[in-house]
């Protein structure tokens, strides 16, 4: 059972024998079903007692079948708020149990009981619409309130009844939706449930189709999500694209698919122990229907957008560490071989298009903007090529083709981190390994290339020796 904290007197975690939440568990334990929903119906809405049924009522059929959800829909469409607090919050926890609880252990007497709950479904949704803005403060329990509602709207959808699922593409369920996922902080644990039911209800086809958020500030930009809750977030994503062309707009007005990479690489950065492929896929999914569900006019604005202003690449590059770790060979999304095709394929179609009919088109602005995003990741790299050969010889072809079509090198790698001041060993350690690069100090002759430490200088000598005279002599012309 989920655990929602709605007020200071919630869960109370005494012993005392005066504490309410004491007393509303010894009531349970000494109740039969039958009784305990005909006492529930004397009490107050908000009483610690409200929140032991409802915790029951999903675990025990019996609660179901004295009529514990007539109970609940009662008190939620019946009910007066007053004070700081909605008198909804434990009933419509109460209705998203019973649901719940029915989907586990249904038996042929629920049916009458999805009736009931789905026929009551819009009046209780007018009723949380009515008062969820003016009792959800950015506090601890309001941001609880937001995600119980979206729990219990997901309990309906998780029904999976086709005549429910069509009822709750109305505009307020929707509106209720987006603002729970919108409104609620990126670090509050329990924002996947919004998350969640948002993937849910905008994937597949459907009659009715929401409006796309107009503002996503909060948008990844928390530093405690856990893997599930950021691919939760990431799908949304996705599905908000595929079923919205639009709203690609909206999102490259926010900066969201940089947000949204960020948040991902900050996450594999800060966690190497965990297995990242989901989101490592996900990423992947996410970039190529940025760049394939928009208008066509700005297809080429959105790639050159993933290339020059995110880390996707770098990214690209995680995924290739996380390939070579590998004992089976790595197939699929989640190591970029579809993306780097993609970039591929947009360098060979040149003047009035491509004979499949695609949006891309090469230009000059995106040829710099591939070769800048792919030398600056170091995906030419000898050490990590070596470990990749036998594991995803896919990737390995891709690549090859994508760097002879750009004319990168190892020169051109070297080039790229020299003007950026990146290390310019090009098997640096923090390149390779992840592990993070010390302050960067320049050759003390010519001042113009660039270390992580002596061990670097020293391993990059071989290559930096036919240059240094000239990048001395160059820098002396720029001081005269």
């Amino acid at each position: 059972m989920d655990v929602f904290i709605l007020s200071r007197e919630d869960h109370c975690p005494c012993t005392l024998d005066s504490c309410p939440s004491v007393i509303a568990d010894r009531r349970i334990a000494s109740l039969k079903p039958h009784e305990a929903v005909a006492a529930l119906a004397e009490e107050g809405p908000t009483t610690p007692f409200v929140n032991r049924v409802a915790k029951v009522a999903e675990v025990d059929p019996a609660y179901r079948r004295a009529g514990v959800a007539k109970i609940f829909v009662q008190k939620t469409l019946e009910g007066q708020s007053t004070g700081d607090r909605p008198h909804w919050d434990w009933p419509i926890y109460g209705i998203g149990a019973v649901l719940y609880g029915i989907r586990e252990t249904k038996v042929p007497q629920d049916d009458e009981i999805l009736q009931y709950l789905f026929a009551s479904y819009p009046a209780i949704i007018d009723i949380i619409f009515r008062d969820l803005p003016r009792f959800t403060p950015w506090n601890h329990c309001g941001l609880s309130r937001k995600c119980l509602v979206a729990w219990m709207i997901g309990a309906y959808v998780a029904s999976k009844d086709p005549e429910m699922k069509r009822k709750m593409y109305d505009e307020k369920t929707l509106a209720l939706v987006i603002w729970c996922w919108i409104d609620t902080s990126p670090d509050f644990p329990q924002r996947l449930y919004p998350a969640k039911l948002l993937m849910h209800m905008t994937e597949g086809s459907t009659d009715g189709k929401p409006n796309p958020p107009d503002r996503l500030e909060n948008f990844a930009k928390g530093k405690k999500f856990t893997e599930l809750s950021l691919w939760y977030e990431i799908a949304v994503l996705r599905s908000l694209i595929s079923e919205w062309h639009p709203f690609a707009r909206a999102l490259l007005e926010g900066d969201i698919p940089k947000l949204a990479i960020a948040a991902i690489r900050r996450f594999m950065k800060t966690r190497p122990e965990e297995d990242f492929s989901p989101l490592l896929e996900e990423c992947e999914l996410l970039a190529l229907q940025f760049i394939s569900f928009c208008p066509t006019s700005e297809t080429m604005k959105n790639f050159i957008y993933l290339l020059n202003d995110t880390c996707l690449i770098e990214i690209a590059v995680e995924g290739l560490k996380l390939a070579s770790r590998q004992s089976a060979p790595l197939t699929g999304s989640g190591i970029f071989c579809q993306f780097l095709n993609t970039i591929s394929h947009t360098l060979s179609v040149t003047g009035c298009g491509c004979e499949c009919g695609c949006n891309f088109r090469s230009s000059h602005e995106f040829t710099e903007a591939a070769r800048t995003a792919i030398e600056r990741a170091g995906l030419l790299q000898p050490p990590l090529l070596l470990r990749m050969i036998e594991n995803a010889p896919h990737f390995m072809g891709s690549l090859c083709v994508l760097s002879n079509a750009l004319g990168i090198s190892l020169d051109s790698v070297r080039e790229r981190h020299r003007l950026d001041r990146q290390c310019c060993n090009v098997a640096c350690p923090a390149r390779t390994s992840g592990k993070r690069s010390e302050k960067k100090s320049a050759c003390q002759k010519c001042q113009s290339v660039f270390y992580c430490d002596r061990e670097c200088q020293k391993k990059d000598w071989s290559q930096h020796k036919r240059e240094c005279a000239t990048f001395a002599q160059e820098r002396l012309k720029e001081t005269e």
